[in-house]
């Protein structure tokens, strides 16, 4: 049972995530990013090379995969692979072909696929966040430029309709943090409630 929180920075993933955990007595792991990241020698709000950012966002799903491993279950994250696209594929434009080879190219196709499939596979329940009308600035976010929030939210949401039949999700639309908690909350309540019956009747079949 693991559940993931997504949505661009600064949608409020952190404080819901250890919200929601605490009330429903859930584990909750950080999927911070920038600790991570220090670990491999960037910093990722720093401007950067398409080819590091590649190597970058490789080695980060990587650690976010070895990390979701480890932890107990049921388990609230506030990061998922979803996160990974929005961050590689707001840093393409029209002509990000002439600073990169066809190699590098094919390697972020393959790299939002990757991200996808991880997603469906590990996660049960994904809650995108939509964005505040207020951004918290922090040393450790990206400048506060709106459009390329919005960039990196409507890529993240738009990876939902890839996964869509296949993959439980809800796009979380409140801005209120108490209507939102309750919203998650709710659902994922029901959410266990219907994984522990299916598990119950499948130890009875067997």
């Amino acid at each position: 049972m693991l559940y993931g929180l997504t949505g661009s920075s600064g949608t409020g993933k952190t404080t819901l995530g250890k919200r929601v955990a605490d009330e429903l007595g859930i584990a909750y792991m950080s999927g911070s990013i920038t600790e991570i990241a220090k670990r491999h020698g960037y910093d990722p709000v720093a401007p950067m090379s398409l080819q590091d950012r590649i190597k970058l966002q490789f080695a980060l799903l990587e650690d976010h995969v070895t990390m979701i491993a480890k932890a107990e279950r049921p388990l609230i994250v506030d990061r998922t692979p979803i996160d990974f696209v929005g961050y590689i594929l707001g840093e393409i434009d029209m002509h990000s072909h002439m600073r990169l080879s066809t190699e590098e190219i094919v390697a972020i196709e393959e790299y939002v696929d990757l991200c996808l499939e991880t997603t469906v596979k590990l996660y049960d329940y994904v809650f995108v966040l939509g964005q505040l009308d207020h951004y918290e600035i922090k040393e450790t976010r990206p400048a506060d430029n709106r459009a390329y929030q919005t960039h990196t939210q409507l890529i993240m949401q738009g990876c939902m309709s890839r996964l869509h039949g296949r993959l439980n999700y809800m796009i979380v639309r409140q801005s209120d943090l108490e209507a939102r908690v309750e919203t998650i909350h709710d659902t994922l309540v029901h959410r266990m409630d219907d994984i522990c019956k299916e598990r119950a009747s499948s130890a009875h079949i067997h």
